[in-house]
C-alpha cells in the first residue's frame, strides 16, 4: 500500500500477523530509502511494530551535456568532441567523448560548481559554468530521465583569407613581479590543451602583455618569461615545443590608452596585463573576434 506520513513524520496502519514487510520511504529533496524490513512474527494480538525508516538529504542530479558546432545552416551536435568537466569544490577533472548525439551525461553534486570545456577538431575551445543550485536535488533528475540541460556552442574555425584571430584568455594569474602560473589558472589553461589536443596540426603563439609601469625593457622581459611559463606548462602536458611560440610584448599593445605618464584606474592597467592565444600556423588565419573583458585581478598590489 501507499501512504503519507503526518505532520509530525509519522504514520500507521494495521498489520497481518506472522507477516514480512518490506518499506520504501522517499521524500522531496531526499533519497529514496527501499532497505527498510520488518515482521509482524510473534508479534501478539494488539501489539505494535515500529519502523524507522531514514531519508538522507539528496545531494547529487544528472547534468546532460550537449556539445554544438555553430553552421550556416544552424548549431549541429558534434559527435567525438572531447569534454573536460571540473569539480571545483572536490578539485577533481574528467574527461569525456561525446556520443552520436553530442552528448555525454554525468552525476554531480547540487553544492557544487562545474566548468564544462569542451573541443571538436576544426572548432574553437568553449566553456560554461554551471552555477551550484540546491533547487536540481529537488527534482527527480536521472541520465535518461529529465536530466539537467546544459549546451556547449563551439565557434567554427574559418578557412583561410581572414584576418588573424587573438583570443584572450582569462583568468591567468601571477603573483607580483612574478611569472609562475597560479593554480587558479589551471582552469582556463585545460582549455588550450584540449584545443591542442584535438587539432594537432594547429602551431600557436602564447602571448603576454604587461601594463606600461614599470621600465619598458624590464615589461618585455617580465612578459617574456609569463608567455614561457605557459609554453612550458603545455609542454610538460605532452604538447610539442614545435607547436608552441612565447612572445613577451611586455607594454607595447595596450587595449585602451594607459600608455607611460597617463593617469589610469587599477581597472583600466589590468585590461593590459593579459594573457593571448593566436593560432599561427599550418595557413590557419581565423577571423577576429571581439575581446571580452577579463576579471580583475585579485593582487591589489601589481603594477605590471
Amino acid at each position: 500500500g501507499r501512504t503519507t506520513t503526518e505532520c509530525d513524520g509519522e504514520f500507521e496502519f494495521s498489520v497481518l500477523k506472522n507477516t514480512d514487510y518490506k518499506f520504501i520511504g522517499s521524500a522531496e529533496g531526499y533519497s529514496t530509502n527501499d532497505s527498510i524490513t520488518a515482521t509482524t512474527k510473534g508479534v501478539s494480538a494488539g501489539g505494535k511494530v515500529y519502523v524507522k525508516i531514514p531519508l538522507t538529504k539528496k545531494r547529487d542530479y544528472a547534468m546532460q551535456v550537449t556539445v554544438l558546432g555553430k553552421t550556416p545552416q544552424g548549431n549541429k551536435p558534434l559527435p567525438n568532441a572531447k569534454i573536460l568537466l571540473s569539480s571545483q569544490c572536490e578539485g577533481w577533472t574528467r574527461a569525456y567523448t561525446t556520443d552520436d548525439s553530442g552528448k555525454i551525461c554525468e552525476v554531480v553534486r547540487c553544492d557544487c560548481d562545474y566548468v564544462v570545456v569542451a573541443n571538436a577538431e576544426g572548432y574553437l575551445p568553449g566553456s560554461v559554468n554551471v552555477i551550484k543550485d540546491d533547487g536540481e536535488c529537488k527534482i527527480d533528475r536521472r541520465c535518461g530521465v529529465n536530466p539537467k540541460e546544459v549546451e556547449v556552442i563551439l565557434e567554427n574555425i574559418p578557412g583561410e583569407g581572414y584576418d588573424t584571430m587573438q583570443i584572450e584568455l582569462k583568468d591567468i594569474y601571477y603573483d607580483f613581479d612574478k611569472w609562475y602560473i597560479r593554480k587558479e589558472s589551471e582552469g582556463e589553461l585545460n582549455k588550450v590543451l584540449s584545443f591542442m589536443q584535438e587539432n594537432p596540426d594547429a602551431v600557436v603563439e602564447i602571448g603576454s602583455h604587461t601594463d606600461a609601469r614599470a621600465p619598458f625593457a624590464y615589461n618585455i622581459k617580465l612578459s617574456q618569461r609569463r608567455a614561457q611559463s605557459v609554453v612550458d606548462w603545455l609542454i610538460a602536458r605532452g604538447i610539442s615545443k614545435d607547436r608552441l611560440k612565447a612572445k613577451g610584448y611586455g607594454e607595447t599593445q595596450p587595449v585602451n590608452s594607459c600608455t607611460d605618464g597617463v593617469p589610469c584606474t587599477e581597472y583600466e592597467h589590468q585590461r593590459n596585463r593579459r594573457t593571448t592565444f593566436r593560432i599561427i600556423g599550418k595557413n590557419i588565419n581565423v577571423k577576429s573576434l571581439e575581446r571580452f573583458d577579463m576579471q580583475v585581478d585579485p593582487c591589489k598590489v601589481c603594477p605590471f
